[in-house]
């Protein structure tokens, strides 16, 4: 692989809060991480869970933070490639196509 592939890196193995997988880059002409990649994967329907992090950096970082969706039955399939969205604050929460539903809801004793 090239050293720009190696510089390359996996976040979550450092830092679990910061609200992405990977830091990249958008082409190998970037000088800095310009790139910010969140992995999920799912099985059956496409699908995933995302955490109130995760939904305020990728709207902090906009057209640079991608959303890659894993089929967790299809991921070893020769020729496979995740579902990409890139932007997903935007393409995602003011969008049609998908639907956000609370799953769990912060409960805390009034007065506190």
């Amino acid at each position: 692989d090239s050293l720009f592939a190696q510089r390359v890196k996996r976040i979550s193995e450092i830092n679990v809060s910061a609200g992405y997988d990977i830091v990249s880059f958008e082409n190998e002409l970037s000088s800095e991480y310009d790139r910010f990649i969140e992995v999920k994967s799912y099985v059956g329907q496409p699908h995933f869970y995302w955490s109130k992090n995760e939904i305020e950096v990728a709207t902090l970082y906009g057209e640079k933070y991608f959303l890659y969706l894993v089929s967790a039955e299809k991921v070893g399939n020769p020729g496979y490639n995740p579902t990409v969205i890139r932007n997903p604050a935007k393409s995602t929460i003011e969008s049609d196509s998908w639907l956000m539903q609370p799953t769990s809801f912060l409960v805390l004793p009034a007065g506190i």
